[in-house]
């Protein structure tokens, strides 16, 4: 992994927030194939979702991260919007169902949902959208935030002294000290 301009472990972890997301990624587009998940419009939505996260995963610019910032919250929008979307196709395919298709309609209102949301009956899985929005979340988590480093050389016009630091690090926690 390339730690990026953000250095040592800070780097790393950023580096790997970036990798998960890409792999949630992979997977959730592993899933939209095999469902064959673009018949009309609205079922292209997550692929939207997914070719910025992979924009962002592959090319990790400012701006890139900036535009995956703005899409993650449109994603979470998209991701409740979806979960709706699956209950409800779950709910319009119950009366098909062998076991509550006959007794579907004498069923509440609300069993009726929540069968139809633990996937009891249906084929949609009901929170397969709102995993998208949580893989565009940890991709997010990637920021372009300056490193401190950074901030301390914009603010005093020089980067700190490496060797005041590890003095005073030492000073402070003498196990530091080899």
């Amino acid at each position: 992994m390339n730690p990026g301009r953000h250095g040592g472990a800070e780097g790393f972890l950023r580096s790997g927030l970036l990798g998960l997301g890409f792999v949630g990624a992979l997977g959730t587009m592993l899933e939209l194939v095999l469902a064959r998940h673009w018949s009309t419009p609205i079922r292209l939505l997550p692929w939207f979702v997914l070719a910025i996260i992979a924009v962002v995963a592959l090319r990790p610019t400012r701006g890139a991260i900036r535009l995956a910032r703005a899409i993650a919250v449109a994603s979470v929008a998209m991701g409740m919007f979806g979960v709706v979307e699956h209950v409800k196709a779950n709910d319009d395919a119950a009366r098909l169902d062998a076991v509550f298709g006959p007794k579907w309609d004498a069923m509440s209102g609300a069993s009726r949902w929540w069968r139809a949301l633990i996937e009891s009956v249906g084929p949609s899985p009901p929170f397969a959208p709102a995993a998208l929005g949580a893989h565009r979340g940890v991709s997010a988590a990637r920021d372009d935030a300056p490193s401190g480093d950074q901030v301390r050389r914009e603010a005093y016009g020089r980067a700190p002294d490496r060797r005041a630091v590890a003095l005073v690090a030492s000073a402070r926690c003498p196990r530091a000290r080899h």
